[in-house]
């Protein structure tokens, strides 16, 4: 049996042995959303060998959904696991506290809830027209940071963050363009912030691009209801402006 290597690991180690109290641990874990998340992102980088020992099927990705097999257990007694390509949508660009250019991907997918009231339920279409998203939660999920170089070649940072499409396509299209661009910029950045660990200017610019480092939005590993969190806190209060 071949040892799992890990990406940018110097040791290699065997696999355990799929033992029913390894099997009961992991069919434990697997009802927990967030793990069934972050198991998926694993396995996109995983190679198929690796996936045949823990017997897992190879996933079979499209331009829309890529559900991922997991490994036998009861199919009732955890979530589904599917790696979802979003569409793209548009761009912003600011600076991280060291100077460096941030690129962040709005891009959108229907998974996604839509904009949730105070009593957690979404709203309509006439809401985000007349109303907005000001005292509204947000449904997102943020992807990893990666190094992308921007036009001059200069190396930078991109990430991608997912929204539900009716308010990304209001950003773009329509009478409050302006509003939901501010709004999303803010909230996309405050969490791209978190996820990179640094500062990052909240003062940003639409580039005209839809999509920056890839010829298409990064798939995401989506489970339902892991995204909820995402919308706990209302959207973020404007940025003083910059001296």
């Amino acid at each position: 049996r071949k040892p799992m290597t890990r990406k940018n690991s110097i040791e290699t180690k065997p696999l355990p042995d799929m033992t029913p109290e390894v099997q009961a641990q992991m069919e434990s874990m697997m009802k927990d959303p967030n793990v069934m998340k972050s198991v998926a992102s694993m396995m996109k980088n995983m190679d198929p060998e690796t996936m045949r020992q823990l017997g897992i099927d190879q996933p079979v990705y499209d331009d829309k959904i890529d559900t991922l097999k997991m490994p036998s257990a009861s199919k009732a007694s955890r979530p589904p696991v599917e790696m979802i390509t979003p569409r793209a949508g548009f761009v912003i660009k600011t600076l991280d506290q060291s100077g460096r250019k941030v690129f962040a991907n709005i891009v959108c997918h229907e998974l996604v809830k839509r904009p949730l009231n105070a009593q957690m339920k979404e709203v309509d279409d006439e809401h985000l027209d007349t109303r907005g998203i000001s005292n509204l939660r947000v449904p997102l999920d943020v992807g990893k940071p990666r190094p992308v170089p921007d036009k001059n070649g200069t190396m930078a940072t991109a990430c991608d963050v997912i929204f539900n499409p009716c308010v990304v396509e209001r950003a773009m299209h329509g009478r409050n363009t302006a509003q939901y661009t501010s709004e999303l910029g803010r909230l996309a950045l405050s969490w791209v912030e978190k996820e990179m660990g640094t500062t990052v200017r909240k003062e940003f610019k639409v580039i005209k691009c839809a999509y920056k480092g890839g010829a298409r939005p990064e798939s995401f590993p989506f489970v339902p209801g892991s995204w909820d969190s995402a919308a706990g806190a209302p959207l973020p209060q404007p940025a003083a402006p910059a001296p």
